[in-house]
């Protein structure tokens, strides 16, 4: 009966502690569960802001590259501005010779 006694009381103990055991882990689990969710956010918003850095980068490349469109066409407008300058200097100073021409 002694036995008996001790082997119940044995049995009690390891019931309770495998109900500790089982209270821990399930706590460890939620914890886990939340580092994990936590985790899953982060990785969310990186992957966010690597597709927004690169919606931006692209947006900056189209820009660029309007940029470099618009001074090509103001350089051609200098050049063809300074082209017609000349002829229009070459034009007076011929105009002037043929005035001195006539006067003289």
């Amino acid at each position: 009966e002694v036995r008996l006694q001790q082997c119940q009381q044995l049995a009690d103990d390891l019931s309770s502690q495998l109900c500790s055991q089982m209270e821990v882990m399930a706590s460890l689990q939620a914890e886990l569960d939340q580092r994990e969710a936590f985790c899953a956010g982060l990785k969310a918003q990186l992957r966010d802001m690597a597709q927004a850095q690169g919606d931006s980068q692209g947006a900056l490349a189209e820009k660029q590259a309007a940029l470099v469109e618009k001074a090509a066409a103001c350089e051609e407008h200098r050049l063809r501005h300074e082209q017609l300058a000349g002829q229009m200097q070459q034009q007076q100073s011929q105009a002037a010779a043929a005035l001195l021409a006539e006067q003289q």
